[in-house]
């Protein structure tokens, strides 16, 4: 957080005028024009100080901005002017090397070149990066045209913010390399590249809805991840990796270590010529089920993300995956590898149902895998229904609804019931968000579900969701799923059932990355859920979420917005002895009510009281903008690290009690008497010392609660 800030600090500056593109440049780079520069001459850094920043607008010209160093130097850098005119950073006499001593801030206010750091195919002019032994974050935005041409060594990448990353030639990372939310990593080449390039580019890579590109280009090339390539859940939709062959006879080659799927993610292969031209090979092959991979879907075309087009013609050709040993990892041929319903079903069959059909399950039946499949325009996709259960051993289903652009989207209905047994449930919306799949029977099996969909990465399915447009909807006898294990909802997902999600004698917690409308029909009184994860939105017009069944703990980072009906207002109820940790916007009708266990609030409740009852306890560093109610008997808690300790802001009145205040000490040493409670109005509630707790004091007209640690040998007298 503390580097966020910087980095909007300093473009503060640039707005502000403080970095200014012009005589007046006070710190970083002061060159504007077209030319061959040295970096490490101070003549051409304000002040004369060799900083690193580069804060002017480049002027817009054909020609290069040509900056060279003739030396190594330490230091990092911070790319916060306009960049119009293409800029090379590299070495003169070298190799040389750049040893970072900070993060990278590639953050311009707007960017219509390539920067450019090295040359990969002239030693002189290589420009190595050392990270020091650090992880380094590479903040990035403005039209993401970074290029690093040779090696960096000695630590790790993350990279934040939005944008592109490129390796060019035989460029690339010895440490770990983990994408961030909307950034892209790929490999890029030149006229000069004229031998086969076989290049590590990073030891692990890891993906949380983010996307590599390796593409050969003019020569046959081999990009290597020695160890594993992780695809994290941790945001909605899909990652992608996306390996493709540009030229004729010549070849792609990824070669991973291993492959490591999360609980919950999935990973969109594609390319035209995969398990041909393109492979995809692992030293540790990718386990399958019934001869696909799980939690994968591959696409044999080179359009930028599959099931995505503005063309209503399109026959999209998404399938499960298989893998052998020498054709890598290869989409199924959706004529070939699938069995339709008019076919011999077995249980190892991949079933596909095509535009209009509908497969009827009557009896109880099993299959591999099930393909819900659209092949014409403004047809509908393939159904399943019955009164039998479908029992789906691979645990991956994907439906392809069709939508006709300027109208209401077409749902896939799933009307039998689903069993996925042992496996993880997967439920893959090949549409994107405003294509509908609509869940009408219950669904079982005992390794938890994940409903996730095809969304392009740069789009936020939040807006989609607010804006009336759901990928799932649950409705009819669906509420009556006995299935167990987390649920990772990672689209959007209408809820018109209480116990559709795992609560009562079922185990499992809710990770909502995505959109959970709690209900939008005033019959659904109360939802039930263990722990509550993610980073998404949960919103909706149910009267009462219920969190925290079975005593589960949970830790939600995202929004919560519950309004109630026009005649019942609605309440954020916490049950059971776990901990919940709210980290986000809370936006209730009525209030946040903690009647067991403990509430962490590191976020905001914005609208709606906050009630403590007897027993239960309410803790952290966020604030309410409302009022604050204690039951006699309830506990307010205060965790204390490195003798910081947290305080919890209300606007409203604090009144009740008596409550007791404990404080949990998790690292370091408490020394210090702090602020624990602070209203804007004076506070009225009673208190009582607890764990840990020496001292309590109002202050500052009674508007502020103030802690002292305990020590021990000492009796204080508590005011």
């Amino acid at each position: 957080m503390e580097q966020r800030n910087i980095v909007l600090a300093l473009l503060t500056c640039v707005v502000a005028g403080t970095f200014c593109a012009h005589a007046d440049i006070t710190t970083g780079w002061n060159k504007t024009e077209k030319d061959t520069y040295d970096f490490l001459s101070t003549d051409n850094w304000a002040d004369g100080v060799v900083s690193g920043v580069f804060s002017a607008d480049w002027t817009a010209a054909t020609g290069d901005i040509d900056v060279y160093l003739g030396a190594d130097w330490t230091g990092s850098f911070k790319i916060l002017g306009t960049v119009s005119a293409r800029t090379l950073v590299r070495a003169s006499n070298g190799p040389c090397t750049v040893t970072l001593n900070d993060d990278l801030y590639l953050t311009p206010l707007s960017m219509g070149a390539d920067f450019v750091f090295g040359n990969g195919y002239e030693d002189k002019k290589k420009l190595n990066i050392d990270l020091g032994g650090q992880t380094r974050k590479v903040f990035m935005n403005g039209g993401a045209k970074w290029i690093f041409s040779d090696r960096i060594s000695n630590g790790n990448l993350v990279f934040d913010g939005a944008g592109t990353f490129t390796f060019r030639s035989a460029g690339g990372s010895n440490g770990a390399i983990t994408l961030s939310t909307n950034t892209v990593l790929k490999t890029g080449f030149t006229s000069s590249d004229k031998n086969d390039i076989d290049s590590v580019r990073a030891s692990d890579l890891t993906l949380n809805r983010s996307r590599v590109e390796f593409q050969e280009s003019q020569v046959n090339v081999t990009d290597r991840i020695t160890e594993t390539l992780t695809v994290l859940a941790e945001e909605p939709s899909c990652s992608i990796l996306y390996p493709r062959a540009t030229t004729a006879d010549k070849t792609e080659t990824v070669r991973i270590g291993s492959l490591e799927m999360k609980p919950g993610a999935t990973l969109l292969v594609r390319g035209a010529k995969l398990g041909g031209d393109v492979k995809v090979l692992f030293d540790t092959a990718p386990e399958t089920v019934g001869g696909i991979v799980p939690q994968l879907i591959g696409a044999k075309v080179d359009s930028d993300i599959a099931g995505l087009s503005t063309d209503k013609n399109t026959s999209y050709d998404q399938s499960f995956v298989s893998y052998d040993s020498t054709r890598g990892l290869v989409p199924l041929n959706l004529s070939s590898d699938y069995t339709s319903i008019s076919g011999d079903i077995s249980a190892s069959a991949n079933v596909i149902v095509n535009a209009g059909e509908n497969f009827a399950v009557n009896d109880n039946i099993s299959v591999n895998s099930l393909l819900l499949n659209t092949t014409a325009y403004n047809v509908a996709p393939g159904g399943v229904s019955g009164d039998g259960v479908l029992t789906i051993s691979s645990g991956m289903v994907m439906a392809k609804p069709y939508k006709d652009f300027g109208k209401s989207g077409t749902a896939a209905q799933i009307n039998a019931a689903l069993n996925f047994g042992s496996t993880a449930g997967y439920v893959i919306n090949a549409g994107g968000a405003g294509y509908r799949v609509r869940i009408g029977k219950p669904i079982s099996g005992s390794a938890g579900l994940t409903l996730t969909h095809m969304l392009a990465e740069t789009v936020n399915v939040k807006v989609f969701i607010t804006s009336g447009l759901g990928s799932y909807e649950i409705e009819g006898t669906a509420a009556n799923s006995t299935y167990t294990g987390d649920t990772f909802i990672q689209s959007a997902l209408k809820l018109n059932g209480n116990a559709f999600l795992p609560n009562g004698n079922r185990s499992g917690d809710v990770y909502v990355n995505g959109a959970l409308e709690c209900s939008s029909v005033a019959q659904v009184a109360n939802i039930t859920i263990n722990g509550l994860n993610g980073c998404g939105l949960v919103y909706g017009r149910g009267d009462n979420l219920i969190v925290g069944d079975n005593n589960a703990n949970g830790y939600f980072s995202g929004n919560v917005s519950i309004s109630g009906n026009t005649t019942v207002l609605a309440n954020l109820n916490k049950i059971g002895a776990g901990t919940q940790r709210l980290a986000g916007s809370v936006m209730l009708g009525t209030a946040l009510n903690v009647n067991e266990g403990k509430v962490v609030l590191d976020g905001t409740v914005t609208q709606g009281a906050v009630n403590v009852a007897s027993g239960a306890a309410i803790g952290g560093n966020g604030s309410i903008a409302t009022t604050l109610t204690f039951d006699g008997g309830a506990k307010f808690d205060v965790d204390v690290t490195d003798d910081v300790a947290t305080c919890l802001n209300v606007a409203g009145a604090v009144t009740g009690g008596p409550v007791t205040i404990n404080a949990n000490v998790t690292s370091g040493k408490w020394r210090t008497a702090q602020c624990v409670l602070k209203s804007d109005v004076a506070i009225t509630a009673t208190f009582n010392r607890g764990t840990g707790v020496g001292a309590l004091e109002l202050k500052n007209n009674n508007t502020e609660l103030w802690a002292s640690p305990k020590v021990p040998g000492f009796t204080i007298i508590i005011r």
